[in-house]
């Protein structure tokens, strides 16, 4: 598929026992700049499409629950509340470690499941080593850009 912008789902096939078939696409382009300026995704009229599959990886991007850091004592977030983490989502809190959205906001899934690697292996270092006596140096709290 060539296309500027991925293609919007719009329903689920099932197929003869009731499982995934199919899924349901339709093409998307940029459509007029609205007050911001900012133009948005418009479904490309006819363009619809039927894609065979048989596993589907729902992948909603969301921002973190703010409660996270209000019941976290110790843990840096940014203004949006998204958690502050250093090398392999170590946080500020020590034996604390953070990866996809609650980092970085909505995302890629592929940027959520790298994150999230190397996060675990940061995990299982940890838990394989002796404990230290205290918390990691502060970490950058950064936006992000289309924040």
């Amino acid at each position: 598929m060539h296309a500027n912008l991925p293609p919007e789902d719009l329903r689920l096939g099932k197929g003869e026992k009731g499982q995934l078939a199919a899924i349901e696409f339709v093409g998307m382009t940029l459509g007029q700049p609205d007050a911001s300026g900012r133009r948005r995704p418009v479904p490309i009229p006819g363009s619809n499409f039927i894609l065979p599959v048989d596993t589907a990886v729902l992948a909603p991007g969301f921002w973190p629950d703010p409660t996270v850091a209000q019941t976290t004592s110790g843990l840096q977030v940014s203004r949006s509340g998204l958690i502050a983490t250093g090398e392999a989502g170590r946080t500020s809190r020590l034996g604390v470690f953070a990866a996809g959205d609650g980092v970085t906001g909505p995302d890629r899934m592929a940027t959520a499941s790298a994150a999230a690697m190397r996060a675990a292996q940061a995990v299982h270092e940890y838990l394989m080593t002796p404990p230290l006596e205290e918390a990691p140096e502060a970490l950058p709290v950064a936006e992000p850009a289309w924040a």
